[in-house]
């Protein structure tokens, strides 16, 4: 059984628990990139982009939605929004 005591002690220090563990968080952390990874990252989205990678997946693309009962409207705007697995470039702009 629980008593009033018990009771309104646990409910009346709650609160000051919960504004105890309230606090930045010290485990994440945004830092910049070295900048020789920082030039990696970009030399290999650009091979990404000029190779043929982003022509065989818009066209994979394009034929999966070729078999879709979608408008042509409907099939430009998901070409629009289609992004690079590999690179997250835009597939429209290769």
């Amino acid at each position: 059984m629980l008593s009033r005591r018990r009771f309104l002690s646990t409910t009346a220090l709650t609160p000051l628990g919960i504004l105890a563990g309230i606090s930045t968080s010290k485990a994440f952390v945004v830092e910049q990139p070295a900048a020789s990874l920082t030039a990696e990252y970009k030399a290999a989205r650009l091979a990404c982009t000029a190779g043929p990678a982003h022509a065989a997946a818009l066209a994979d693309l394009r034929a999966s939605l070729a078999a879709t009962n979608l408008t042509d409207e409907q099939r430009q705007a998901f070409l629009a929004q289609a992004v690079c697995p590999i690179c997250g470039c835009p597939l429209a702009a290769s």
